[in-house]
């Protein structure tokens, strides 16, 4: 597309969010590659208006080779927001990319999943990324008998100041510096 103005951009997304583009998915997704952060973006919005109907085209295309897109495709399964897409987003923690780990996190953390805290819990054990640790939410998680809390010493913030905790029946399970 070589249109210039972004009003026009702007009305043909939001008509794009409108119909049903189920038929041109394969078509849509090559957005995810443009060079052009407007239509990456846009491919998001589209995808992410269309529910569960989008939810196994994108899981089908996690395996990416890509990290830029299958960090797309968390975004748009984060705007789907159904339950489906929670779970597929939950396949971010195996992903080989550190972008892509964080962003399932963040997305889990927003959606309020907490049925993911055990994997969550997981996932930090094997992976202690500063940036994975710092986003848990600060007021932390509470899944039954997990409680998984962090703490950031404002003042002194480096990767060595960021703590996570996970504690069972308020018991220490496992501490991350």
């Amino acid at each position: 597309c070589v249109e210039p103005s972004r009003v026009v951009k702007d009305a043909i997304v939001f008509q794009l969010k409108q119909m049903d583009c189920s038929g041109d998915y394969p078509l849509l997704f090559t957005l995810f590659v443009s060079p052009d952060a407007y239509f990456r973006n846009a491919a998001v919005d589209i995808f992410g208006v269309g529910g569960d109907n989008t939810v196994g085209f994108l899981t089908a295309n996690l395996d990416h080779s890509d990290r830029e897109v299958r960090k797309l495709i968390l975004d748009a399964l984060f705007c789907v927001g159904t339950m489906e897409a929670i779970l597929a987003i939950r396949a971010g923690f195996y992903d080989t990319a550190v972008k892509v780990k964080i962003t399932a996190v963040e997305y889990l953390g927003r959606l309020k999943d907490r049925e993911s805290v055990p994997e969550m819990s997981d996932l930090l054990k094997s992976d202690p990324e500063p940036m994975l640790i710092a986003l848990i939410d600060p007021n932390g998680y509470l899944v039954e008998d997990y409680t998984i809390a962090y703490t950031i010493l404002p003042e002194e913030y480096r990767a060595t100041t960021a703590y996570v905790v996970i504690l069972r029946n308020d018991e220490i399970m496992a501490f991350f510096p």
